[in-house]
């Protein structure tokens, strides 16, 4: 269970740097429009950005339909001050609350969002509640990561475990969905009247420790959230970064992993 008020403070912390240092989900932003075949054709009047962050996908959204409405919705109070003071027009609306539990006003032709699904803490409620603010011809798309992110260090983290004869397991982050659980989860909540596609691509990023790995993580306010989250094992965390370094390193590089996910769900013709 992620602690909000965490996750706020953490990206409100790091706004004014986030753009950068948070070169995944830059290209994230752009392959999920890529990907989801929206295009400036389609008549689309009414958008929401869930989660707009520092308005990454904002940006891509406003060159797709310049003439759109675009409401952008983030739950940290400095990355909304920080995307009013870059994005502005007549047609650009910003909010700070929490798209897991905020009411959202109106119907919309597109709702977005790009690398924020993973830090909701109910994920089936949150995408029931959106698919009811969609338009009967609307669309919703999104990208997030899987459970194969981070692969490396959950692993080091399992064999540090073990080596130093540990019962009690905390995970070093929060836990992420598979695809197969997100196709599900929408094919429930949309049934049979909508058409929906997915795909996964899985990016890599090396640092020359993991220590630097963890810093690059605290820059863009992704560090651990989770509610009870307090680790004060020192033999744990230097055991963690030993088995990292040993056996998941390329040319004295260390490799992260990032389970990329992209959907699009539409109404059927």
């Amino acid at each position: 269970m992620l602690n909000k008020n965490l996750v706020k403070s953490h990206f409100t912390k790091c706004a004014e740097n986030y753009d950068i240092s948070a070169h995944i989900q830059s290209k994230m932003a752009a392959e999920l429009m890529e990907f989801s075949g929206i295009n400036k054709s389609m008549f689309i009047q009414n958008i929401l950005d869930a989660g707009c962050g520092t308005g990454c996908l904002t940006e891509h959204l406003i060159r797709l339909f310049p003439q759109s409405y675009i409401t952008g919705v983030d739950i940290a109070e400095g990355m909304i001050d920080f995307v009013k003071g870059k994005l502005q027009g007549t047609k650009l609306d910003f909010i700070c609350d929490d798209i897991e539990n905020m009411d959202h006003p109106g119907n919309y032709d597109l709702i977005a969002s790009n690398a924020v699904f993973q830090w909701l803490n109910d994920l089936p409620a949150t995408l029931d509640r959106l698919s009811r603010c969609i338009n009967p011809h609307g669309i919703l798309c999104f990208s997030t990561f899987g459970e194969n992110t981070f692969i490396e260090l959950h692993r080091s983290y399992e064999q540090a475990h073990r080596k130093l004869g540990l019962n009690k397991k905390v995970r070093p982050g929060q836990g992420f969905y598979c695809r197969r659980d997100i196709e599900n989860i929408l094919k429930y909540i949309f049934a049979k009247d909508y058409d929906m596609w997915s795909r996964e691509k899985l990016e890599y990023t090396y640092f020359d420790t993991v220590m630097d790995f963890f810093k690059s993580v605290r820059k863009i306010g992704a560090n651990n959230s989770n509610r009870g989250y307090i680790h004060r094992n020192p033999s744990l965390i230097r055991e963690t970064i030993r088995i990292y370094e040993s056996e998941y390193s390329i040319e004295n590089k260390i490799r992260v992993t990032y389970q990329c996910m992209y959907f699009v769900v539409k109404r059927s013709a």
